[in-house]
């Protein structure tokens, strides 16, 4: 017994001991006790990406206390970055210091293939930065962006979208509805969806109320991307995507590009394209028509950058973090009213949509849905900007 005692007490003395090494080490690189935790992790690259250090896009979260590598690439060749600069404490996007107390630090550090940002800068949140600006090697210009910078929706870049009918703005908020479920926080666009609040009873019959923003320009092709995520739930149906200024040959026969699509709670981002020669097909028309459809597995709780660059010649390409997933080819096929025009829409202006809308059926009143965009950016070659404004919401 005498022996085992004292066995136990060694074990004990060893795993105090361990405790307060790593104690020792959390308070020596400054961090709080919960150095063992996750941080959060945000980015603000302009112009560009970030990666971890195999190419994979960065999570939300962070393991505290550990080495971060991380990659900045451009959204193109010609544009140009010299640091990043990095954010690490708490309460980032509040003063420096309360009370006499630092909430945060930041250090720039020369850009590299990759970066490490060292433990001692990781103990609680962080945030990543880098500026790629055009120079005039590039061949892509920036030509529309909203970053989401300010307290509010910019309705200078977007206007609340009316309600048609369809299912993905039936519930779209009208007038004191508006800032409730659309909202700018800390650089981000928040589309909601939630039950109709009591105080808006009277006045609206829906039994939800939903985010939704429509651009005023609109643009014939270029690259359009987006940085966002969703809560999954059930009944859930966020999407980014473009619909045409012009409407004259049809809902569907005008055209319709998706770039990102999640519906309920799979972990599914999809990408779609609608037209007349895909849905009014017949016969030989219908055995000529390309795949219209494609999706792929992915986490919409985590961010990524979903894009489509769109070619009105002939060629629309859709990308998930920087790889292609998907492409739509101009056909030349004319059976009737099968005419170019019918199966190539794609060379006219299409203004952009955001939004957070419900599916049909399995919607959840007592859930809050949410969508989050970090921004919505536009490139076209320098040699072909086309940016339609609609002058109609003059």
């Amino acid at each position: 017994m005498q022996n085992h005692y004292h066995t136990n007490m060694t074990m004990k003395k060893a795993v105090i001991a361990t405790g307060i090494t790593a104690l020792a080490a959390c308070a020596v690189i400054g961090f709080s006790l919960s150095c063992w935790g996750r941080g959060e992790l945000t980015t603000d690259i302009r112009n560009g990406y970030i990666r971890d250090a195999e190419g994979n896009p960065l999570p939300g979260t962070i393991r505290q206390g550990k080495d971060l590598k991380v990659s900045a690439v451009p959204v193109f060749p010609g544009y140009k970055a010299s640091k990043l600069t990095v954010r690490y404490g708490r309460n980032l996007d509040g003063p420096q210091y309360v009370d006499g107390e630092r909430q945060w630090r930041q250090k720039s550090m020369k850009l590299k293939s990759v970066n490490t940002i060292p433990a001692s800068m990781t103990g609680d949140d962080v945030r990543i930065s880098a500026d790629f600006r055009e120079t005039s090697k590039a061949d892509w210009t920036l030509v529309w962006a909203d970053e989401f910078d300010g307290d509010s929706v910019s309705m200078t870049n977007w206007y609340a979208a009316p309600r048609w009918g369809s299912r993905w703005d039936r519930y779209s908020a009208r007038d004191a509805e508006f800032p409730v479920v659309n909202k700018v926080e800390n650089g981000v666009y928040k589309a909601y969806a939630i039950a109709t609040p009591e105080q808006f009873k009277n006045t609206e019959k829906e039994p939800f109320i939903s985010g939704c923003l429509k651009s005023h320009v609109g643009f014939t092709g270029g690259r359009i991307e987006a940085r966002a995520r969703t809560r999954m739930h059930r009944g859930n149906s966020p999407a980014f995507w473009l619909r045409p200024f012009d409407m004259s040959l049809g809902s569907m026969e005008s055209g319709e590009i998706d770039i990102w699509e999640q519906f309920d709670d799979k972990a599914r981002a999809h990408q779609t394209i609608h037209d007349g020669w895909i849905w009014k097909t017949k016969g030989a028309v219908s055995r000529e028509a390309p795949a219209h459809a494609f999706n792929i597995e992915s986490d919409p709780e985590e961010w990524h950058v979903y894009a489509v660059e769109w070619d009105p010649k002939g060629l629309i390409r859709w990308l998930v973090d920087n790889k292609e997933v998907f492409r739509y080819e101009k056909k030349n096929f004319s059976e009737g009213a099968y005419t170019p025009e019918i199966t190539w829409p794609y060379d006219k202006p299409f203004y952009i949509i955001i939004n957070q809308s419900l599916m049909d059926k399995d919607t959840d009143p007592d859930f809050t849905y949410l969508t989050e965009f970090d921004y919505v950016r536009v490139y076209q070659p320098r040699n072909a900007v086309s940016v339609t404004r609609d002058t109609d919401l003059e």
